[in-house]
């Protein structure tokens, strides 16, 4: 279900899809539940989330908003996964990040991308850096640039269970 968000074939904008909803509440920090003219919607709040962040970061409309790493972080998964990443990484300095080799192999991440929205997770990069270096290897149509801003976005996105206040409800919901 969740990879139909990001199907090519929608060229509809889901503010176009979507009426004007009134928020009514949050079930179980994971739902926001709205009236529309036609009834109940029932929005899942990490897939809305995590299209909202697809769509900014695949845009190229990221303004210079970056998430500063207290320390530079010095990433090392090995000399394949450090590869795949370096191979690509012109693809991560075109979306915003601060990314660069470092003279003995390792992958240096000084700053990622960040859209203050909501409650913006902090994100392991480590791991995030692993993920993407599979999905790079994986043969599907996904272009770089979108499997970068796919993963950053999943693991950037308020995750079911995430108590979000009315505003925050009220932004995520006009975001759509």
């Amino acid at each position: 279900v969740q990879e139909t968000l990001f199907e090519q074939n929608e060229n509809i904008p889901l503010k176009k899809a979507l009426p004007i909803l009134r928020y009514i509440g949050q079930i179980k920090n994971t739902f926001i539940l709205c009236e529309g003219p036609d009834g109940l919607y029932i929005i899942d709040q990490h897939a809305a989330h995590e299209r909202i962040l697809f769509e900014k970061y695949n845009s190229h409309n990221i303004s210079n908003d970056f998430q500063i790493l207290n320390v530079p972080k010095y990433v090392d998964l090995g000399v394949i996964v450090n590869s795949i990443i370096t191979d690509k990484i012109d693809k991560f300095i075109e979306l915003g990040w601060d990314i660069e080799e470092s003279a003995t192999g390792e992958i240096i991440v000084r700053n990622i991308p960040f859209v203050g929205l909501y409650k913006t997770r902090e994100t392991d990069v480590a791991k995030l850096l692993e993920l993407m270096s599979k999905d790079f290897n994986k043969k599907n149509s996904d272009t770089s640039k979108e499997i970068i801003c796919k993963r950053l976005a999943c693991h950037s996105a308020v995750r079911a269970g995430d108590s979000l206040t009315k505003d925050e409800s009220l932004i995520l919901i006009k975001d759509l």
